[in-house]
C-alpha cells in the first residue's frame, strides 16, 4: 500500500470502522488501538521471541479486555521456544532467553542468529550497560578527541538517551 492509503486504512481500524486488519509484522510500529483485542502471528517460527513479545503487545491495552494471541507453526520443535512467551511477560528475560537458545548474532558482520564473532563476545544486558557507561564517561570527558573515530560519536549520541531499566 501507498503510505496515504496505510494511514487511512490504520485510521479506520483505530476508529473502529473496520474489525480486521491484515498486515505484515511492519505495521507493528502503527497499531495503538485500545480495541484489538485479537492477533495471530503466522510462521511465527521466523521471528525471535523479543519481537513476538513487541508485537503481542498491541493488542490488550484497554484495561478489562481479554486478549489473545495466537502464534502459528508448522515446526514441532517451536512449541517449546514459543511456550517462554506463554511462561513470561518481562521482555527482558525473554530476549535473554530467546539470545540463549538462536545465538547472539555477528557483532560485526551481517548475521543476525546464530553465533558471534571471534572470541565468542556474548553481548548481554551487563555488557550493554558496561558500554554505556564507558560512552558516558567519554561523553563527560571534555579532553576526549573524537575527531580520531568514524563513528563512534553517533554511537555515543544514541547511547546517551537508553535507559536499561
Amino acid at each position: 500500500m501507498k503510505d496515504k492509503e496505510k494511514n487511512e486504512m490504520m485510521q479506520a481500524f483505530y476508529n473502529k470502522e473496520i474489525d480486521v486488519l491484515i498486515a505484515t509484522s511492519v505495521i507493528e510500529v502503527g497499531i495503538d488501538s485500545q480495541y484489538a483485542s485479537i492477533m495471530t502471528v503466522l510462521n511465527a517460527d521466523r521471528f525471535g521471541l523479543a519481537t513476538l513479545h513487541q508485537l503481542r503487545g498491541r493488542i490488550g491495552r484497554k484495561a478489562g479486555l481479554r486478549s489473545y494471541c495466537f502464534l502459528h507453526t508448522s515446526k514441532d520443535m517451536e512449541n517449546q521456544r514459543l511456550q517462554a512467551l506463554v511462561d513470561n511477560k518481562d521482555g527482558d528475560a525473554i530476549a535473554e532467553y530467546d539470545a540463549s537458545i538462536r545465538g547472539y548474532g555477528d557483532f560485526l558482520g551481517e548475521r543476525q542468529s546464530g553465533g558471534s564473532f571471534k572470541g565468542d563476545a556474548i553481548i548481554t544486558k551487563d555488557v550493554i550497560q558496561e558500554c554505556k557507561r564507558i560512552a558516558d564517561l567519554l561523553l563527560q570527558d571534555k579532553t576526549f578527541d573524537m575527531s580520531q573515530f568514524v563513528n563512534i560519536d553517533v554511537y555515543l549520541e544514541k547511547l546517551q538517551n537508553i535507559s536499561l531499566n
